[in-house]
């Protein structure tokens, strides 16, 4: 045995030593693996779905086809990995679980090939007698003692192997861990084990070979006289079977017959009844089998891959309705923004959770490892589900084909076992951390947790296919109502027209095994823990370690406490509204707690953040930021002014032309089809993808520095990604798009349907509307003495907005010493402001001086899409004044740690998050679009304000109303509290300060800002946050005045004219010659 642990790798030296042979031989059995896998699992479906499942050649074929995948799933990855990799190493532990799985998959196909012999032989030779002799009880046993039988053999082999002491060499000239290999590596005479070996393996193989080749002459004898057509299908029939016998056995009979020798030639001979054999099996039963041929047209090509059966056994089209919370329809629109927020918290916490893990190498441990499978497992568990529940609060059509159902339950049931059990793991490691502190690094080696993740996902499929294969048993008919939002088990079985007993108890006991097992280990591992813990004499000790368990025992008490209430009863006495808020728990809110659970409970997780992460690694790298240069066309200095002016028409064609596609079939309702809607989205990617690249290109062709940094570098490339992959894909769904209505044409409005393309449903209410709908903007229309007046003042107003804010950008562009985490929010706050003037202003001025002041549906929505797009109002400009906020506490707070608190990419990100406030603009969009209007509406204001138009609308406008009081409420008060916070704790610092000066100097820093805050949401306050105004129209038209015309004309002033930097610079660039390149 010490000479044996002297061993504890093996090299396994492969097929060729040539990296070039290596990398063709990898792409050749990549594609023969793909097409094993497609195959096998093709006659398997192919069979299961069809009724030659019931007969039992097929019976047998289909459980050759699974121990073939087996079989070659035991070798290929290996193989396919060390064909890439530069140590073609195996471990011992391996190399003997790879060398009995090998030779029990192994000895099972032949064993089944055996019986498939037996079978044509009873088939031909006994045909009255048939079906008697091959019952499926005999079929049943056959099978059962092919496992035994394997299982024998492979165990006998591994037995003779496992002793053998391996003290010298470790290469092994093969691919794979084969017994001879192994004998010619062991350090001890192996004559007497190379007989056993000889009598396990060649003589079985030369049995079975010979009882299959007695079969054959059989039944040649017995085909002789009959008629001319019976031989030639009884030939048919058998031809199959020895094609594959013939692949399968002359190379195994070649190796294992011999002495315990070792050839080169090996090798290839074993490719043959490893991969070969395997990847021919399917090809050699379908092409040369007449009814596999007309199974598989049956089963592929007249019906889905999955349906529902009626009670006579025949294919239906089955559809279920998810009827969800569709009872409570005043609730579609808070609980799809309800479920919206936990999904998107979901995504983002549980993929956060998996990338702090992998960025942070304090917590690639056990623990974590766990944790990072239970965030993935919990991603995909709610992305299984949650994507149809949203779909079904927004749409009519609430239906799920029997196959989208039947799925969705597979990978629910998937991932909701596999929880079950990373729970149980996560609780055993928790008890080794505890209880075996010293030997935690030991205990929990990272093959054992590889291996208790790779059981619990196992376990995980194989309970889910049972349970899938069981409903497939059952019988339905034409549509059936699920009164649930998830296909759930009880709610499938309930509107089954078969009895469900069978497939009731097994879910009974599935979850009930699942259950008792998983709280078993759980309750186990606790009360050692329990124990241990108590047994401490620091307090300290016994604090850390039961907050070590916390999180998980938090965790553990949501999920078991919801699954108990629901599957552990056979018949549930539960009202379905209990059902259905019982199952929201476990498919949307757990996994939305979890990655919550575990990182505001962990310290660990809460201190890696990844920002600090990265500019803790730039700086133990580099002392100076990261700076790209971009060479561009630097090589072509005279190429520099004919490649701008080149690349400009190309830039403003391209803007032009994709902006102007865009506008065309939005305004023509003849464009209202599949093709323009993917062409419409085409020409925005391709207006957005050029916008990325192209300003940037044309800076550096025109300056001299042509650097961009880090942040902008990557932002760059993240958005060049998204529309490049984008663009990608679009085309690929528009060439799908053109094979339909080209090969399809009467079917092409019902294929490619609106549920399909699901944006070309608001494009078409929103034509329907602006055909019918025009609104008047009254603007001051009462006052006709005023409107000339008037219109000069808003001109100069205008005029002065425009200037003073695209003057802040310049002045704060060309000075470097305001380019400071201030003057970057004041940036964007002068680049917010000018935006939204620009929509509101012009056609104010326009209506002033025109009598006809008409606006279509489609203008008013726009404009009011477009107000709130920029969040001028309620999103962005107030976010940013609360940035704003807080860079003036940190600047007087903590004014030696500024330059690091507020980073350059800290300040993108805030800005990034208040532009992301476009999420409000789209709902209330969509949410406008859906109004109904009639003929000519008058508005009393002189723009698209939100409740004007809900004042006009003939349809229910409360949702809407309830939308925007919500919208405007929580941005109001969140962006007012974190202000108001933020001066408190300014105040109180600034009187602390001894020096009267520094108090002044201060609060003149804080004036503008103040002073701007309060004119802004003063007037927001005053205009939105009460859900039905009692303002006339008239002081409301004042009022909003101050936030569209007069706040973005005082902002630049406020900020100009009370900051001395600024002063400065305009001074500067007066005296100073300017010049254009």
């Amino acid at each position: 045995m010490e000479n044996r642990n002297n061993v504890t790798v093996f090299i396994l030296l492969g097929l060729s030593q040539n990296k070039n042979t290596e990398i063709l031989c990898f792409v050749l059995f990549l594609f023969c693996y793909i097409a094993i896998w497609m195959g096998n699992v093709l006659i398997m479906i192919s069979i299961t779905c069809s009724p030659l499942v019931d007969q039992p050649m097929y019976f047998f074929l289909n459980c050759l086809s699974l121990s073939d995948l087996c079989y070659t799933s035991t070798v290929m990855p290996k193989l396919m990995t060390d064909l890439l990799a530069k140590r073609k190493t195996i471990s011992y532990n391996n190399c003997m679980t790879q060398l009995f799985m090998l030779h029990f998959l192994g000895g099972i196909e032949i064993f089944i090939l055996t019986a498939m012999a037996y079978d044509r032989y009873v088939a031909i030779c006994k045909p009255l007698h048939y079906g008697i002799i091959m019952s499926r009880q005999k079929c049943n046993m056959i099978i059962a003692a092919c496992c035994t039988g394997a299982f024998v053999h492979s165990a006998t082999q591994f037995l003779l192997t496992i002793f053998l002491p391996f003290c010298g060499p470790r290469e092994i000239d093969h691919f794979f861990c084969d017994v001879y290999p192994l004998l010619k590596l062991a350090c001890t005479d192996t004559y007497r084990i190379g007989l056993l070996v000889i009598v396990n393996s060649g003589l079985i193989a030369l049995v079975t070979f010979v009882i299959l080749m007695v079969s054959y002459l059989l039944i040649l004898y017995t085909i002789r006289v009959f008629p001319p057509e019976s031989r030639a299908k009884a030939l048919s029939t058998c031809s199959s079977h020895i094609t594959v016998v013939v692949l399968f056995f002359v190379p195994a009979l070649f190796i294992y017959i011999r002495p315990t020798t070792t050839f080169p030639e090996d090798k290839v001979l074993a490719l043959f009844y490893t991969i070969i054999a395997p990847m021919f099996n399917p090809l050699i039963y379908t092409l040369r089998n007449l009814e596999m041929k007309n199974a598989l047209r049956k089963v592929w090509c007249q019906k889905p891959l999955l349906t529902g059966r009626n009670q006579d056994n025949e294919s239906t089209e089955v559809i279920f309705i998810l009827l969800g919370f569709s009872d409570y329809p005043e609730l579609q629109v808070p609980l799809f923004l309800l479920f919206l927020t936990i999904y998107t918290v979901t995504v983002l916490g549980n993929l956060g959770m998996l990338m702090v893990i992998k960025i942070n190498p304090k917590l690639h441990t056990p623990m974590y490892y766990f944790l990072s499978h239970l965030s993935f497992v919990d991603f995909c568990y709610s992305t299984v589900v949650t994507p149809k529940l949203l779909e079904n609060l927004v749409v009519e059509d609430r239906t799920i084909s029997f196959t989208g159902c039947i799925m969705q339950f597979f990978f629910a049931c998937i991932f909701v076992v596999t929880e079950t059990f990373l729970l149980a793991v996560m609780a055993y490691d928790r008890f080794v951390a505890v209880c075996n502190p010293l030997l935690y690094t030991v205990v929990m080696s990272q093959k054992l947790c590889s291996f208790l993740v790779g059981a619990s996902y196992s376990w995980g499929i194989a309970c889910s296919l049972t349970l899938t294969y069981f409903l497939l048993e059952l019988s339905f008919r034409g549509n059936n109502i699920i009164n649930n939002f998830v296909c759930e088990h009880a709610a499938i079985v309930s509107v089954s027209y078969s009895d469900p007993y069978i497939s009731q108890k097994v879910i009974l006991v599935s979850a009930t095994f699942n259950e008792i097992s998983s709280l078993m280990i759980i309750l186990t591992s606790y009360v050692f823990i329990f124990i241990t813990v108590m047994k401490m004499p620091s307090t300290g000790g016994r604090h850390k370690a039961f907050s070590t368990c916390a999180s998980h025992l938090t965790a553990i008490t949501i999920f078991h406490g919801t699954i108990l209430f629901l599957y552990c009863v056979p018949n549930s006495k539960n009202s379905w509204l209990m059902v259905k808020v019982a199952s929201v728990f476990y498919t949307v809110v757990i996994p939305m707690l979890n990655p919550l659970i575990y990182s505001l409970r962990n310290k660990d997780v809460k201190e890696t953040d990844q920002l600090s992460y990265f500019v803790h690694r730039n700086k133990e790298n580099q002392s100076d930021e990261i700076i790209f240069i971009l060479l561009g066309f630097s090589e072509y200095p005279e190429l520099q002014l004919p490649l701008f002016l080149l690349f400009l028409t190309i830039y403003t064609v391209t803007v032009l032309g994709n902006l102007g596609m865009i506008m065309t079939i939005t305004i023509s309702s003849k464009l209202h089809t599949p093709m323009y809607f993917f062409l419409s989205h085409l020409s925005f990617v391709d207006f957005s993808f050029s916008t990325v690249v192209t300003p940037k290109l044309l800076e550096n062709l025109v300056v001299e520095d042509r650097v961009i940094s880090f942040t902008g570098f990557i932002m760059q490339f993240f958005f060049v990604c998204i529309f490049v992959v984008t663009e990608t894909f679009l085309l690929a769904v528009m060439a799908y798009d053109r094979f339909v209505a080209v090969c399809n044409p009467l079917l092409y409005t019902v294929v490619m349907s609106q549920k399909c393309c699901s944006l070309l449903k608001p494009l078409i209410l929103w034509e329907r509307n602006k055909s019918e709908t025009m609104f008047i903007l009254l603007v001051f229309s009462d006052y006709p003495e005023l409107q000339v007046p008037l219109f000069l003042i808003f001109l100069a107003i205008y005029s002065v907005t425009v200037v003073g804010n695209i003057g802040m950008i310049v002045i704060i562009k060309v000075n470097p010493k305001l380019h400071t985490p201030m003057y970057f929010f004041l940036s964007h706050l002068s680049f917010v402001d000018f935006c939204y003037s620009f929509i509101i202003a012009p056609k104010t001025l326009v209506n002033l001086v025109v009598e006809d002041k008409t606006i279509s549906f489609l203008g008013c929505v726009t404009q009011f899409f477009f107000f709130f797009f920029f969040c001028t109002l309620l999103v962005t400009e107030s976010f940013v004044l609360v940035m704003m906020a807080c860079d003036c506490l940190v600047a007087i707070c903590n004014p030696l740690l500024y330059t690091v608190a507020m980073s350059q990419r800290l300040c993108a990100l805030l800005m990034v998050g208040s532009y992301a406030g476009v999420a409000c603009s789209l709902i209330l969009t969509c949410s406008a679009i859906r109004l109904s209007f009639r003929g000519f509406n008058t508005i009393n204001h002189f723009f698209c304000e939100f409740s004007s138009l809900l004042s006009l609308s003939c349809s229910d406008t409360y949702i809407n109303q309830l939308l925007l009081f919500i919208f405007a409420t929580f941005n109001e008060v969140s962006t007012l509290l974190i202000i108001l916070m933020s001066y408190v704790f300014i105040l109180v610092t600034i009187l602390k300060m001894h020096s009267a000066s520094g108090r002044r100097k201060a609060f003149s820093t804080c004036a503008s800002h103040l002073m701007a805050i309060t004119i802004f949401h003063g007037t927001v306050l005053f205009l939105y946050c009460v859900p039905s105004s009692q303002n006339s129209r008239h002081t409301i038209k004042v009022a909003s005045i101050f936030y569209t015309v007069v706040i973005p004309m005082l902002n630049p002033l406020i900020y100009s004219l009370r900051n001395q930097d600024v002063k400065d610079t305009v001074n500067k660039l007066m005296d100073t010659k300017v010049f254009f390149y």
